[in-house]
């Protein structure tokens, strides 16, 4: 395990543009990774709002050894059966079994039939409670997750072929508590998201909590596990009353974040949190407008599910002056928020704010998109640079996915 280090790091308000609290400007930085890094840190919270998650689960897992048994209690259950006439067990589990009613654990119920009569035996599994990251993003974008996973040294990348998915997972409960918290405490997130990352903290601090017997652990896990469901997505994290004060956020709530202003806005996205976000849920393109006369012109568009007001933080923050518009998929019903602009001062804005920023696949999209800024009114030229960039977008790099755990 990597030793936690206590040297002390003052924050340049100046230098970093960083969201600061008004009583921070020096802190404790109990992370082994520099603090000077700030800004990796800051992308890698953009990217976890934008396609990560904290997640808590409760895994039912073989029993030490049981591998190793594994034959001769094959055999076992098989000379069993010969002389009893007994037909091979079936065994159903149940996850979270019956934790609507009060109960704190599950169990494997074992079925036998015989003579027409069946039998029932349950037996209490191995039970393991399991908390992480994962930020999972197109195969396409590899070279984002990687970067990650260089720059933590932790950590897992795994390939999901049927989806062409890759996923970046952190499960590791030392390297959670020793990288992980450290960076989102300081650089928190805005999104409803910071609530799960509440919810694995508090849970890390039961399983870690040698005081408690496997019984009172289960039952607090279950409750912290299932209070995701009385959650309001509309409620927002601490960090939006820090910066903006409890007056102006009860304001901003009753005109829906209309009246967000660009200074605010500042307050909460910085340049290498957008670039993160980039990443997952930003899309560059050159679109034609009018195909009689081949007028292009460049768009910048925002995806988002849930969280609302953190696509109106970025709006004010871009001073884009397009409304965001609620969409619908017609075949799944489901429905998301989206933001699109094609206004030049507001391009222009994003291409400088973004310039030299982001690490992924998008940067290799951003370049040519940027690139083509400097031929505008040149309608071949354009035409081009969109069959490119579609091109591109439609490729799937074959590069080696990395699944070794590092610890």
């Amino acid at each position: 395990m990597v030793q936690n280090t206590n040297n002390g790091y003052k924050l340049d308000e100046n230098t970093t543009n960083s969201r600061q609290e008004s009583d921070s400007s020096s802190f404790e930085w109990n992370c082994p990774l520099p603090f000077s890094h700030f800004q990796f840190y800051e992308w890698l919270v953009g990217i976890t709002e934008g396609d990560g998650s904290f997640f808590i689960e409760r895994q039912i897992l073989k029993q030490k050894g049981e591998q190793k048994r594994k034959k001769e209690a094959r055999v076992k259950r098989r000379k069993e059966g010969e002389s009893t006439g007994l037909l091979p067990a079936a065994v159903f589990h149940s996850p979270l079994g019956g934790a609507k009613q009060g109960a704190t654990s599950s169990s494997v119920t074992v079925f036998h039939k015989q003579n027409d009569s069946t039998s029932l035996t349950e037996k209490a599994p191995h039970l393991k409670w399991v908390l992480g990251l994962k930020i999972a993003l197109s195969s396409y974008n590899y070279r984002a997750l990687a970067s990650i996973k260089t720059q933590l040294g932790i950590g897992t990348i795994g390939f999901d072929s049927s989806s062409n998915m890759i996923q970046y997972r952190i499960r590791n409960r030392a390297h959670l508590s020793s990288h992980i918290f450290p960076i989102f405490d300081r650089f928190p997130m805005i999104s409803a998201k910071h609530f799960d990352f509440l919810r694995v903290k508090e849970a890390y601090k039961v399983l870690e909590n040698h005081l408690l017997d496997s019984d009172e652990k289960e039952a607090q896990l279950v409750q912290i596990y299932q209070s995701k469901k009385s959650q309001d997505p509309k409620n927002l994290p601490p960090v939006w009353e820090k910066a903006l004060g409890k007056s102006r956020i009860k304001e901003l709530k009753d005109d829906q974040f209309s009246s967000l202003r660009y200074d605010e806005a500042c307050k909460l996205i910085t340049p290498y949190w957008l670039s993160g976000f980039t990443e997952a849920d930003v899309s560059f393109y050159i679109v034609c407008k009018d195909r009689h006369n081949q007028r292009f012109c460049h768009g910048y568009g925002i995806t988002q599910k849930n969280s609302l007001f953190v696509l109106k933080a970025i709006r004010a923050r871009l001073r884009i002056k397009q409304q965001i518009k609620h969409r619908v998929i017609p075949k799944s019903g489901s429905s998301f928020w989206s933001l699109d602009t094609t206004n030049n001062r507001a391009i222009q804005s994003i291409s400088k704010l973004l310039c030299g920023k982001i690490r992924g696949m998008k940067a290799v999209e951003f370049r040519i998109w940027q690139s083509a800024l400097n031929h505008k009114g040149d309608s071949e030229r354009l035409a081009k640079i969109q069959a490119q960039m579609r091109k591109l977008r439609s490729y799937r790099a074959l590069l080696p996915i990395h699944t070794e755990k590092s610890e």
